[in-house]
């Protein structure tokens, strides 16, 4: 019984946190989208450390959600900073998780279509960078002619 209302409280607020995760737009993509040809095929790895995110509370995080005693595990944040994207950029940001916590999902927050996610995992999808317990995995593409300006979010859970 206790791990069905384990797995509900997970759920729901995975839920409410995607409805969160999708923006909408407010604007356009700025301009045409580049060739693939033009995309950049090598990745850059950003690593975000627990001092670069800032922790959100469960209502603000899951608009609508009601939270209770047993959600009390999970714990949201964003980045304190916003992250760019130049155009054609293709980045991969490592985001770990504070201490004693793991990641159960990750996500994108930008008002601006064109941001593309291309990969968004618990896995290292650079075969050259090992997985590392503790962190997400958030891939990002940028298919617009212009820069892009978005937020990494992500959800922990006590260990």
């Amino acid at each position: 019984m206790r791990t069905r209302r384990a797995l509900l409280a997970v759920a729901a607020a995975a839920a409410a946190l995607a409805g969160t995760l999708t923006a909408a737009a407010t604007g356009t993509g700025g301009g045409s989208v580049p060739a693939a040809s033009s995309i950049v095929a090598s990745r850059d790895v950003t690593v975000l450390r627990r001092a670069e995110l800032e922790r959100i509370g469960p209502r603000r995080a899951a608009a609508g959600a009601v939270a209770s005693a047993k959600s009390a595990k999970l714990s949201y944040y964003t980045t304190v900073n916003f992250e760019t994207v130049v155009p054609g950029g293709d980045e991969l940001y490592e985001i770990r998780c504070p201490a004693k916590r793991q990641p159960l999902t990750g996500g994108v927050l930008s008002a601006t279509p064109g941001l593309a996610i291309s990969n968004s995992s618990r896995v290292s999808p650079d075969p050259d960078r090992p997985t590392l317990s503790g962190a997400w995995y958030e891939g990002v593409v940028n298919l617009t002619a212009t820069t892009l300006q978005w937020k990494p979010s992500l959800v922990c859970v006590r260990s």
